[in-house]
């Protein structure tokens, strides 16, 4: 009979390779590996991208300087550098100094090359006749065109001046004075009905204006400085107008004044006002000797009764009454006296 023990020793175990039985676990490891190393870049790209757009070489070089700057003074102080925190920091400054200079010289490198094409673009313009004209035109505006000195309108209809001489312009309509600053320039009379023809404006109306007339017919202003001023719109009247009086009525007015100065005795000092509530009830209450103001408070009142002061301007002495006033509780403790003295027999 066979044992256990060798039966188990007799078997063939035949050895087992575990990657070949689960194969999908590592593999997708690797792939959220590559997935979390891309989404870091695209990260990375989007935000030095942003700061490429936002930030400034100043603002970043003022921040690198204050870092270091305390990372000299803890180092001179207490021996040791920056925490890690502002260790960090001051590494993506850096970084963001070398993103943001890049992008500066990108950014002069695409202006240079604009700035090449519009040379090589005005270049070619000048080489047909259509091409200077429209180079004028944008060059010289229409008032700079007349207004200039050295218009003339067969040679220089442009009114460009000569070269190395500045830009004169007319500074008044009789052309006495001259300015260098386009904005005062001023087109001369002279030069007026060709300049209002190259502008479009001509002495007959158009459209449905029709013809001016003849106070209209007056001298437009063509000044840049000074435009015509603008038409105030007219706000609606929040409140109902005034209601304007006849002369009936204020006569009457008139009259009922007249009468109020008559009634008004100007001789004599006017009536007092009427005394206080509280001075009025403490005379109905009939309180002797008390001398107060009769605009008095109660509180005035109270204290005037208990210094027995009468200093007060405008005194009003209360009239006592014939009867001494007697509270209400005395009169029912002399009443309930009374009765035991009836009761008790001493009457």
């Amino acid at each position: 009979m066979v044992s256990e023990r060798s039966f188990i020793d007799n078997v063939y175990l035949e050895p087992i390779d575990v990657l070949t039985i689960h194969p999908s676990p590592p593999h997708r490891r690797q792939q959220r590996k590559k997935e979390l190393k891309k989404n870091k870049t695209s990260r990375t790209k989007a935000r030095d991208a942003q700061v490429a757009a936002t930030k400034s070489l100043d603002e970043i070089k003022s921040e690198i300087a204050k870092l270091e700057r305390r990372q000299n003074r803890s180092i001179d102080s207490t021996g040791s550098a920056l925490d890690a925190n502002d260790t960090k920091k001051l590494e993506r400054l850096r970084k963001e100094l070398k993103i943001v200079q890049a992008e500066a010289g990108k950014r002069k490198l695409l202006a240079d090359q604009a700035q090449l094409e519009r040379d090589r673009e005005l270049i070619s313009a000048q080489r047909t006749v259509e091409g200077v004209k429209q180079l004028n035109e944008s060059k010289y505006s229409l008032v700079e065109r007349f207004a200039s000195v050295y218009y003339d309108p067969n040679l220089n209809p442009f009114g460009a001046p000569a070269p190395g001489q500045p830009r004169l312009y007319f500074a008044d309509p009789d052309g006495r004075t001259t300015t260098m600053d386009s904005n005062l320039a001023i087109v001369p009379l002279r030069l007026r009905p060709k300049f209002d023809e190259e502008r479009g404006i001509t002495n007959e109306g158009t459209g449905s204006m029709g013809n001016k007339r003849r106070w209209d017919q007056r001298e437009e202003s063509t000044h840049p400085l000074f435009p015509p001023p603008p038409v105030p719109k007219r706000e609606k009247p929040t409140s109902p107008p005034p209601k304007h009086e006849s002369r009936v009525e204020q006569k009457a007015v008139k009259e009922a004044v007249k009468e109020e100065k008559k009634e008004i005795d100007l001789s004599k000092p006017p009536p007092l006002p009427a005394p206080s509530k509280s001075v009025l009830r403490a005379a109905k209450r009939g309180k002797k000797n008390s001398m107060v103001d009769i605009w008095a408070s109660q509180d005035e009142l109270v204290y005037e009764q208990a210094v027995g002061g009468g200093s007060m301007e405008g005194i009003f002495e209360q009239e006592a009454t014939k009867e001494e006033h007697i509270p209400r509780w005395k009169r029912d403790r002399m009443k309930k006296s009374k009765q035991n003295v009836v009761d008790n027999g001493d009457v």
